[in-house]
C-alpha cells in the first residue's frame, strides 16, 4: 500500500458533513492539507464553522461551508445538489455528526434518545443516500468517529452507531 504524499488528493472534491468541529473539522483540515477541495456543513454554529474554514484557509485550496441539517432528507439533498452544480464531482464523503453530550444512561430521556438517533442514524441514512446518487464511481465514504466502547454511560450512543456502522457496512456490498 502507497503511503499518502502531502497533495494526493489534487483534483479531488470531499464534502466532511458535520465538518466544523471536533473530528470533523480535523478530517476537513485533513483533506485539504493533501490538496482536495473541500466543503463542510454544519448544522448551526456559524461561528465554528467559519473558524474551519479559516484554519482550512493555509492549504491553498477552496474551501467553502455550507449550512445543512443531516437529519433532514432535503436538506442533505440539496446540500450534495449544491456540490454538485458548483464543482461538477464528488470524490470523497465523510460523515461526522456530533458526539453524544455525556448524559448518563440511567439519565437518558425518550426524547435524548430520539436526538441522538436522529443525529447518528438519520443523518447516516440521508448522507449514504445522497452520496450513492452523487459521489463518483471510485469514492470513498467515511463514518466518523468509530463507536466508543458499549460499558458505561454512553450505550444509548453505541446502539446508535453501531446501526450506523451496519448502515455503512451493507451499502458498500
Amino acid at each position: 500500500m502507497n503511503a499518502v504524499t502531502q497533495r494526493d488528493l489534487e483534483g479531488k472534491v470531499a464534502l466532511v458533513v458535520g465538518g466544523s468541529r471536533n473530528a470533523g473539522a480535523a478530517m476537513a483540515d485533513a483533506l485539504a492539507a493533501l490538496g482536495a477541495t473541500t466543503v463542510i456543513s454544519y448544522s448551526s454554529d456559524d461561528t465554528s464553522a467559519a473558524r474551519t474554514l479559516d484554519r482550512m484557509e493555509r492549504h491553498r485550496v477552496t474551501v467553502e461551508a455550507i449550512r445543512a441539517d443531516a437529519s433532514e432528507s432535503r436538506e442533505v439533498d440539496r446540500l450534495f445538489q449544491g456540490v454538485m452544480r458548483r464543482f461538477g464531482h464528488l470524490d470523497v464523503v465523510v460523515h461526522a455528526p456530533p458526539m453524544v453530550n455525556g448524559t448518563l444512561l440511567a439519565e437518558f430521556t425518550a426524547p435524548d434518545f430520539a436526538q441522538l438517533r436522529a443525529l447518528h442514524a438519520r443523518s447516516a441514512r440521508n448522507v449514504l443516500r445522497a452520496s450513492a446518487r452523487h459521489m463518483a464511481e471510485d469514492g470513498h465514504f467515511i463514518a466518523l468517529p468509530a463507536s466508543p466502547p458499549s460499558a458505561g454511560p454512553c450505550r444509548a450512543y453505541s446502539a446508535c452507531k453501531s446501526g450506523v456502522e451496519r448502515m455503512v457496512l451493507s451499502s458498500a456490498s
